[in-house]
């Protein structure tokens, strides 16, 4: 849908010129520009997603890990304690030694995916990056070269403009945070 929206504006910048300001070639290049930021917040938001959702699913694991080691403990625990209530000591070295060794293996199956899920996240971040300069591309394709501009120079620059729109999402979500922070809402 995205990419229809800047295939038809590119394609009425081509097909009527007259009816904006500036040249052709400025134009598709701004609406590259603007592709490029759109797809730059997009992607964000699922990189957000993907970090925020592998840092919750981790945190949920081990905290269920945790409690199931707990319960073993309790149960353990308990049962020794009935075997031990002639040798006490005992009971508690086989206790301690228990919960020492559970606690291990607990340790040792805490999930820990931050790498795998900055790889996933750098991997959306990427393919949002690319998907807006192939939507700038595809646009450009659909509406044609404008006539009198060096095709070669337009595509590189429209690629470009997407790129660099894409960036700008950057600066744009800076401004938003520095914003709700000195505003924030009631």
């Amino acid at each position: 849908m995205r990419e229809a929206v800047s295939a038809t504006l590119m394609n009425d910048v081509v097909k009527h010129p007259d009816r904006f300001s500036g040249t052709p070639a400025e134009n598709l290049q701004n609406i590259a520009y603007g592709t490029g930021t759109i797809e730059g917040i997009l992607g964000d938001a699922r990189h957000d997603e993907i970090v925020t959702g592998g840092q919750l699913s981790d945190k949920d694991y081990n905290e269920q890990l945790q409690k199931r080691a707990d319960m073993f403990n309790s149960v353990f625990g308990s049962t020794v304690g009935l075997a031990t209530d002639r040798v006490p000591v005992a009971g508690e070295i086989i206790n301690g030694v228990t919960e020492m060794v559970v606690g291990e293996v607990v340790e040792g199956a805490e999930r820990n995916t931050a790498a795998e899920t900055a790889d996933k996240a750098g991997q959306a971040s990427f393919a949002a990056r690319e998907n807006a300069v192939e939507q700038a591309r595809n646009g450009l394709s659909v509406a044609g070269i404008p006539a009198g501009v060096d095709e070669t120079d337009l595509r590189r620059n429209v690629a470009g403009e997407a790129d660099d729109g894409f960036d700008h999402d950057e600066h744009l979500l800076r401004n938003a945070k520095d914003f709700y922070q000195r505003n924030p809402p009631e």
